[in-house]
């Protein structure tokens, strides 16, 4: 009966083995859904930052509107690099506003006061006609509304009013 003790310890060493690679993956199935879900967060905090971002760009481009004279074009130095026209139209109480009220009119008012497009800050854009009003939002449901009549800009963290 040699056998016998010999296929059993090879069974407890195939068991013992069994139990590592099921630890290890318990392990890495953790260690996974901490990675996404941390990824998810930063995707939420995303158009927090770009709201923090456009109010300091707003209040700058209104600061050099007012020194300037107050002029109806201001000249958008971030943008000069870039092919896309780089010059903001300025509403008469001096905040930018959209040469074109369509989506297409927010979509180039986002990239002129921020330099990058919605597309690749993977924020998603409407435009209200009624309201006046460009929407960006992301995935995670926040939005930013921005008031064309008034330069006001909202956000809403859980995507309802």
């Amino acid at each position: 009966m040699p056998l016998a003790p010999q296929s059993e310890a090879k069974s407890l060493g195939l068991f013992r083995q069994l139990v590592a690679v099921v630890v290890v993956l318990l392990i890495l199935a953790v260690l996974a859904q901490r990675y996404f879900s941390g990824v998810n967060n930063v995707s939420a905090q995303s158009l927090a930052m770009e709201h923090t971002r456009l109010i300091n760009v707003l209040a700058m481009v209104r600061s050099q509107w007012q020194s300037l004279g107050r002029p109806a074009q201001l000249q958008a130095d971030w943008l000069l690099h870039q092919q896309a026209a780089s010059s903001l139209t300025m509403a008469s109480g001096g905040w930018p506003t959209v040469t074109e009220s369509s989506v297409a009119g927010c979509e180039q008012l986002w990239t002129q006061l921020l330099g990058i497009t919605p597309a690749q800050a993977e924020i998603g854009v409407d435009f209200v006609a009624q309201s006046q009003v460009c929407q960006f939002f992301a995935a995670s449901g926040q939005r930013l509304e921005y008031q064309l009549s008034t330069g006001q800009l909202y956000y809403f963290a859980d995507g309802n009013q």
